[in-house]
């Protein structure tokens, strides 16, 4: 038997601020991860437990630029344009076919890791 406790979006972020972990996100990514995890827990019926080294075992925050460079992908064939959208663009669509991403602002992107 487990109990289950529903946590709001504040809620989440207080047990994450109140870690260990409390550096290892953003606002906006620790956000960002509630509501992945929220809409997947509406979809599936089933609840979610909140296991903070969990989720940063699973999840990562970084510059788009620095996923490029980890991820090898190919950015030569985009031009540099003055907001780099065409390399952002091509970055999160390498994410979106291998995992769940979502943009952030200041070209930061929070995906799971695979």
């Amino acid at each position: 038997m487990a109990i289950v406790q529903t946590l709001s979006k504040h809620s989440f972020m207080d047990a994450f601020k109140q870690s260990s972990r409390k550096d290892q996100f953003s606002y906006q990514a620790l956000s960002a991860i509630f509501e992945y995890l929220e809409d997947y827990s509406d979809s599936t019926g089933e609840p979610v437990e909140l296991d903070i080294v969990g989720i940063c075992c699973e999840w990562s925050e970084a510059h788009w630029s620095d996923i490029a460079r980890e991820y090898s992908i190919d950015l030569n064939d985009f031009a540099e344009d003055e907001d780099n959208d065409s390399r952002i663009e091509a970055v999160l669509q390498f994410l979106w076919d291998n995992t769940h991403a979502v943009q952030l602002s200041a070209g930061n992107i929070v995906y799971t890791q695979f």
